[in-house]
């Protein structure tokens, strides 16, 4: 009997000790799937276009499978509500299912997890106060041009022409007022009070640079004429220091220094521009530009300096396809959920 006693104890041990380890087992292939669920979910949610998705917005729905070492994740995002201007953006829940697969004799799951998350699409935005905004000022000695704040693309309601601080504020010695838009010339008032109403983060820009940039100069290379020529190409291009623009082009333009704009140089997009701005002769902008940003960290800025036919036009279309890069998925506090019914 004793025998008898101590062999069902020694099984039920054995028992005990193979339920908590194929438990422990369990636990440790599902935290496993769960890792595969979120790698997926925040590839996804960070960088949904190099999965092959460009759509903007995003479609009703895209799904995909993400291969992990170990197993994979199927993603699948649906729209919960439709984008409605800009103040209200469309809502999207992202679920991810991640699979652990077991290798060791042929590829078959052995565990899964499902996260939700709710996010929305983020259009990235610039509030544009002009079509040239400087807080050096603008010296206009040009006797032709045009800086208008009326959109041009249509989209958007109308901006100042010019806006600059008081001193030195914008000059204009030759022929009948260029600028034109709602108003034509928005007084910034003080140069702090001028510096406050830019909420552009310039300081983080010019110690960081910017992390989506396609070419920062010196270091990197123009593009070439066969890029420009796609009409889809609207690059991030920082420039660290003093520039001359080489040729024409398109997307968001970003100078540390002085910018000079050659005779006959276009530029579509958004232009940011550290010191001042250089207009010898004819050049044109679609889009909006500011200049004199180093004023906002503590910096001395000089005045822009314009000649010939100068013309800046404000677009919020092409601000919109210059900052396109910046657009992505943001994920809403508190909105994910574990275990989702997939």
């Amino acid at each position: 009997m004793l025998i008898a006693l101590l062999s069902v104890m020694a099984a039920g041990a054995i028992t005990l000790v193979g339920t908590e380890r194929r438990v422990v087992g369990n636990d440790a292939m599902a935290t496993r799937a769960y890792a595969l669920a979120r790698g997926g979910l925040d590839r996804f949610l960070a960088s949904r276009d190099s999965l092959g998705f460009t759509a903007v917005p995003p479609a009703p729905v895209e799904s995909v499978r993400v291969a992990m070492n170990g197993g994979y994740a199927d993603v699948i995002m649906e729209r919960v509500r439709d984008e409605a201007g800009i103040s209200t953006p469309a809502m999207y829940v992202v679920r991810s299912r991640g699979v652990l697969l077991d290798r060791a004799v042929r590829p078959r799951p052995v565990a899964e997890r499902t996260l939700a998350q709710y996010a929305r699409w983020q259009r990235a935005g610039m509030p544009v106060l002009a079509a040239h905004a400087s807080l050096g000022g603008v010296d206009n000695q040009g006797s032709a041009g045009t800086l208008s704040g009326f959109d041009a693309c249509g989209a958007a309601a109308a901006v100042a022409g010019v806006a600059v601080p008081t001193t030195p504020g914008y000059v204009q010695p030759h022929g009948a007022p260029f600028a034109s838009g709602s108003p034509n010339l928005l007084d910034l008032g003080s140069a702090a009070s001028a510096a406050s109403a830019i909420t552009i983060d310039w300081g983080g820009i010019v110690a960081k640079g910017i992390g989506a940039a396609n070419v920062t100069l010196p270091g990197g290379a123009w593009p070439p004429s066969a890029q420009w020529g796609d009409a889809t190409f609207w690059p991030v291009i920082v420039v660290r220091g003093d520039f001359v623009l080489p040729t024409d082009g398109r997307g968001l333009l970003v100078v540390t220094g002085t910018l000079t704009f050659p005779p006959l140089r276009q530029w579509d997009g958004v232009v940011l521009v550290g010191g001042a701005m250089v207009v010898p002769a004819d050049a044109t902008v679609n889009g909006a530009v500011v200049t004199g940003l180093n004023a906002t960290i503590g910096g001395a800025v000089g005045v822009d300096q314009i000649a010939g036919r100068y013309v800046a036009q404000y677009n919020s279309c092409d601000v919109a396809h210059a900052l396109s890069v910046f657009n992505g998925l943001t994920p809403l506090r508190n909105a994910s959920i574990d275990r989702w019914a997939y």
